[in-house]
């Protein structure tokens, strides 16, 4: 069976997320030195391994009511990575508020999983979101489970 490429593990990844299917689902994607980050790095949101990015990903309903991820604006591809550019948009938990915010995604892949994912937020966005509601979201991105 033919490994997927990284703009389909990079799809799938996105899915999961924007369904709320959970770590359970996306579990079986990751490599197991899996590494995720959040830029920027003003934000004070620490690198995760694996476990704690499943365990954040466990939480994701106290960030986002919904999210959703909309088409790419833009992709591209090599052998081993892929980045996708996107609008995201949904409701806060923390306060019910709409948000809307640009999204670039890089990944990194080996043996057919995801060995890291990077996040890249619209700063200026990503502030007026995570301290929404007290600053709860943000607290819990910044939390060590």
């Amino acid at each position: 069976m033919a490994k997927p490429t990284p703009l389909t593990l990079l799809h799938d990844y996105l899915r999961i997320v924007e369904t709320g299917l959970g770590p359970t689902a996306l579990e079986p994607l990751l490599a197991d030195n899996f590494t995720w980050k959040l830029i920027p790095k003003s934000l004070g949101v620490l690198p995760r391994t694996k476990r704690d990015y499943l365990l954040l990903l466990a939480h994701l309903g106290r960030v986002y009511k919904s999210i959703s991820f909309g088409e790419p604006l833009e992709s591209f591809q090599s052998e081993h990575s892929a980045m996708v550019l996107l609008v995201a948009q949904g409701e806060l938990a923390t306060t019910g508020e709409p948000f809307s915010c640009e999204y670039i995604f890089v990944v990194h892949t080996r043996d057919g999983k995801l060995s890291s994912v990077t996040e890249f937020l619209d700063a200026e966005a990503a502030q007026k979101m995570f301290s929404a509601g007290g600053g709860g979201t943000l607290k819990l991105l910044q939390t060590v489970f």
